[in-house]
């Protein structure tokens, strides 16, 4: 149908990926993307981005998951091997994980490259008392260039980017033909939700150039990540904790831990710290609705509830929203 009215509300990762890849099929339609916040205001900004997903922490269906993981693999692989590369903010970077015991082999195996065993040698560079290690090549997603980057093609496609906040999906019936709801913890009223919580993570950003490999450790929950201009230090995992509020002890929990992993950082200098909450639900959230809001409908494409697996899975996720959104143009003029 030419001309399709597509709203998509929320502006982080889930947002502008979804609207691209709507372009994308259907390059007629009308598509605005909504939102009170953008770019560096949304959870997005200051998450760590580096691809190692793992069943454990996506709870969906294994051939799903598995799908979203292997488009969003092959999308930022290709921006990686691009030109784009730079500005897109798409890094390749050594990763180590440690382990107190065996485990079977991640997700992410099948999609990273040079993945091994680490070796007991390999475990010794690392402070701890670790029984398994595993490494890779992986890619890094710096969101403070990436999101400019992705709102930059939805705009050269012809998109329209409007500071709104929706306070509920009636407001939009007669104005669009379909609505993408990427609100993250906002569904829990938007959608009516109770599925989708919270989970608090809290970061560090230090200037440590002399970092070059990401490490893991899974005992402590400390993580190191190489970025573009700076060092992620990391990390919490604080469920149904809603505060964006620095705190003290946190950021000296992260920091000592982190030292303690690998000593060498101690000498760097924290840039800037990040408080997010990131959006959690199990499952995922990626399916058609339609809303009923008195004798009036609305067609809705849920897109939400990836938490800390929402970069990794953005473009996975999102082209199945988009072809959500492509099967319910038929019924634009008719009932779900």
């Amino acid at each position: 149908m030419s001309g399709v009215r597509i709203a998509v509300v929320g502006a982080g990762i889930a947002g502008l990926s979804t609207a691209v890849n709507i372009q994308r099929n259907i390059p007629s339609a009308r598509v605005t993307v909504m939102a009170d916040r953008f770019l560096t205001d949304t959870t997005s900004d200051g998450a760590a981005g580096i691809f190692r997903p793992s069943f454990e922490k996506i709870k969906a269906d294994e051939t799903l998951v598995r799908q979203w993981v292997s488009d969003s693999w092959k999308h930022f692989d290709c921006l990686w091997r691009s030109e784009e590369a730079s500005e897109a903010g798409i890094g390749s970077v050594t990763m180590y994980q440690l382990f107190d015991k065996e485990l079977l082999y991640p997700l992410f195996k099948e999609f990273v490259y040079d993945f091994r065993e680490m070796t007991d040698r390999d475990m010794k560079r690392f402070h701890g008392n670790f029984k398994m290690g595993l490494a890779c090549t992986t890619l890094t997603t710096e969101s403070r260039k990436y999101l400019p980057w992705l709102t930059d093609r939805f705009k050269e496609n012809g998109g329209v980017v409007k500071i709104q906040r929706v306070n509920d999906f009636s407001e939009l019936i007669g104005d669009y033909d379909i609505v993408v709801n990427c609100t993250s913890l906002s569904s829990k009223t938007l959608a009516g939700d109770n599925l989708v919580y919270s989970v608090r993570g809290h970061l560090l950003r230090v200037k440590a150039p002399w970092v070059k490999h990401a490490v893991y450790d899974h005992v402590t929950g400390a993580y190191i990540i190489p970025c573009f201009d700076t060092v992620v230090l990391g990390g919490t995992r604080q469920k149904d904790n809603y505060s964006l509020e620095i705190d003290p002890e946190d950021t000296k929990r992260i920091w000592e831990k982190c030292c303690r992993l690998q000593p060498n950082i101690k000498k760097a200098e924290i840039a800037w710290e990040w408080v997010g909450l990131r959006p959690h639900r199990s499952p995922p959230r990626v399916e058609k609705e339609m809303m009923k809001f008195g004798d009036k409908e609305l067609k809705v494409v849920h897109n939400y509830g990836q938490g800390a697996n929402g970069i990794t899975l953005s473009w996975g996720c999102a082209k199945h929203a988009a072809k959500l959104v492509q099967e319910l143009i038929p019924y634009i003029h008719s009932k779900l």
